[in-house]
């Protein structure tokens, strides 16, 4: 509790200073710990800036540490005959933030907050759009963490009345 309240504050005194978003790169969880971050993620939210969304469904997503430092990712879709997403994302320029090249797109993702063992907030950037979204360990997450994604949407000037929580899956590959 102490961290996060911390983080809070922290974001919020950045705020003040207008500093939170510095042209257009999210800032980056301090100290962030790849191997901390593997494992399996639920999406739990999302808030686009320049876009919609299109699948409402929660998606499981697996996270693996590659040895060159990349991350593996495989996202599961249920309501797709469970069908199976595969793709890397690239090392940043400094820990916390990824490249997804997709050929004809290079996304960058950021870690923006996570405590590891129950949820985390990034931010995704392309040259149309912009998400800011939330995982969590579990299907469900806290008010308190509800709460925050929804601070982060605020502080970073996302639309508020565009924030999508997704629908559980009835069942999971």
């Amino acid at each position: 509790m102490f961290a996060t309240m911390n983080s809070v504050r922290w974001s919020h005194a950045l705020l003040g200073f207008g500093f939170l978003r510095i042209a257009s790169a999210f800032l980056t969880q301090p100290q962030f710990k790849a191997d901390k971050f593997v494992g399996k993620w639920y999406t739990i939210g999302i808030s686009v800036k320049g876009g919609g969304v299109k699948n409402t469904y929660s998606h499981l997503v697996t996270v693996e540490l590659e040895e060159s430092g990349e991350l593996g990712i495989t996202v599961e879709k249920p309501e797709d005959s469970c069908a199976k997403i595969q793709f890397n994302l690239l090392v940043g320029e400094k820990p916390g933030k990824y490249i997804r090249d997709t050929g004809t797109q290079r996304n960058t993702i950021t870690i923006i907050e996570t405590d590891y063992d129950s949820f985390c907030i990034l931010g995704t950037e392309t040259d149309l759009v912009n998400t800011l979204n939330l995982y969590s360990r579990h299907e469900d997450v806290s008010d308190e963490v509800k709460a925050k994604f929804e601070y982060y949407i605020k502080c970073l000037d996302f639309p508020t009345n565009r924030i999508v929580y997704f629908s559980k899956q009835e069942s999971w590959c």
